[in-house]
């Protein structure tokens, strides 16, 4: 009867579980986000319990990652329109130096005519395409964006403020084993999300000196928007390049504008993401950069930015319980 009882309690477990996630679905991005904020400022909100109530430091550790990258956002929007703005304003400028450049490439008269036909076809189909947008849909993902992030600062905070009420909840129910486990999990997941931390500040230091070298005159915000794209995939860093590369193309050369657009790629894209980034957090949560490559690739590409972050953090869960389950293994061996 007993054992009835706890069967029926697990079902019924799960099945509220499962419902609640599938309620909390649409916020999902919103609420690992503001967990991964947590795990990154929590040695922050613990130093300044020192001076500060808990709430306090909490909110004030919050503010502290999500103020600058609000800041970085607004200020990359705001150039972004800018320089769109400016090249309306110089279409002119912008079609002669595209015939410069085609002048240059040393092309005949029959490959310029091609060419341009070419890009004017593009250009109406773009505008086609444009006038086709589901306007409605776009703006529903807006605004399920705009949700998101403020999902992920109100997660954050609560996260930050009461986890430690929620692991004394959980220490009153699970044995001292399944505890060991979750305080195993907790430390590779830290680990991890803070190394992912890392990787992105190493990754927008790597940008500073390629964007200086080619003359960009907004790298300030460039370096910042791949900090983002580092930290964060709402894009990556390859879309931070390619807008990057056409102001190259048309203040300086084709050459110059290749040379740019293949070292951007392999060095401040390719080598970081597919090297430097496993590598950095493996060695920091001990977790081999090959699980951790995957982990980062698959999730993003199955489930977007919670995926990014949760399957690695999955990753890290199940060596926390195989690490359990040999420990205890070789003990009864013994």
């Amino acid at each position: 009867m007993e054992d009835r009882k706890k069967i029926v309690a697990i079902i019924a477990i799960v099945a509220v579980l499962l419902v609640l996630l599938y309620f909390f679905s649409p916020l999902l991005d919103g609420i690992v986000l503001g967990v991964v904020f947590a795990y990154i400022v929590q040695p922050i909100k613990k130093w300044m319990e020192k001076r500060l109530s808990r709430r306090s430091a909490s909110l004030i550790a919050t503010l502290l990652i999500v103020l600058p990258l609000l800041a970085l956002l607004i200020l990359g929007l705001m150039e972004g329109f800018a320089q769109v703005s400016l090249l309306s304003e110089n279409v002119a400028f912008v079609q002669g130096r595209f015939g410069e450049i085609m002048g240059g490439l040393s092309l005949t008269q029959s490959q310029i005519t091609m060419v341009s036909n070419l890009l004017s076809r593009f250009g109406s189909s773009f505008l086609d395409i444009l006038k086709g947008l589901p306007i409605l849909h776009y703006a529903t993902a807006l605004v399920m964006l705009v949700l998101n992030g403020f999902i992920a600062v109100v997660a954050c905070y609560y996260f930050l403020a009461d986890g430690n009420r929620l692991y004394k909840s959980m220490k009153r129910i699970f044995s001292e084993r399944t505890m060991a486990v979750i305080d195993r999990s907790n430390k590779r997941v830290g680990e991890m999300l803070v190394g992912n931390f890392y990787a992105a500040f190493i990754i927008s230091l790597i940008s500073i000196p390629f964007l200086l070298y080619f003359r960009v005159p907004f790298w300030i915000i460039a370096v910042g928007f791949m900090f983002l794209a580092a930290m964060i995939p709402i894009f990556a860093e390859w879309m931070v390049l390619l807008p990057v590369s056409l102001y190259v193309l048309l203040a300086t050369d084709v050459t110059t504008f290749a040379i740019f657009l293949g070292v951007g790629l392999v060095f401040v894209y390719l080598i970081p993401e597919f090297v430097l980034r496993p590598v950095l957090v493996g060695k920091l949560s001990n977790t081999h950069p090959l699980l951790l490559l995957l982990a980062f690739v698959g999730g993003g590409i199955v489930f977007g930015i919670s995926g990014f972050f949760l399957a690695p953090i999955a990753v890290c869960v199940a060596l926390a319980i195989y690490e359990d389950y040999t420990l205890h293994k070789e003990e009864d061996m013994r």
